[in-house]
């Protein structure tokens, strides 16, 4: 019976985890190893994004030309997510802390909604800490 129990919750727990969105740790991987070709994957057609000097809307193709001239500046040591959460919409927000090779932080916020069965990520900030 215990056996059952177990089965069913650790089910729930998967189910749970798929549903809402792309773990953490996947893009603690990606941004941490700086891995952007990975990311972009990850980015809705439009991005709200925010960089040090670019704030606006922007197309897929603009936002990896803005994120490619970023992290081509400041080479990634780390990166961690610090919090997470739901908001009503059923989108994700993450709030994380990106260290580069130079000693500077920046905090990271991003928002990821689901569309037509994936998860993408519709606003992206990188602020100085």
């Amino acid at each position: 019976m215990r056996k059952i129990i177990l089965s069913l919750i650790l089910s729930s727990l998967s189910i749970i985890s798929f549903s809402q969105g792309i773990s953490k740790g996947t893009y603690e991987k990606i941004l941490s190893s700086q891995n952007i070709n990975q990311f972009y994957q990850y980015l809705n057609s439009t991005v709200e994004l925010t960089t040090p000097g670019k704030t606006g809307s922007y197309s897929l193709q603009q936002t990896k030309l803005i994120l490619k001239e970023f992290f081509r500046n400041h080479k990634v040591e780390d990166f961690t997510i610090k919090h997470s959460g739901d908001f009503e919409d059923n989108s994700i927000f993450y709030l994380g802390e990106l260290k580069t090779k130079s000693g500077k932080k920046f905090r990271v916020y991003f928002v990821s909604r689901q569309k037509s069965n994936k998860w993408l990520i519709h606003i992206f900030k990188i602020e100085k800490h």
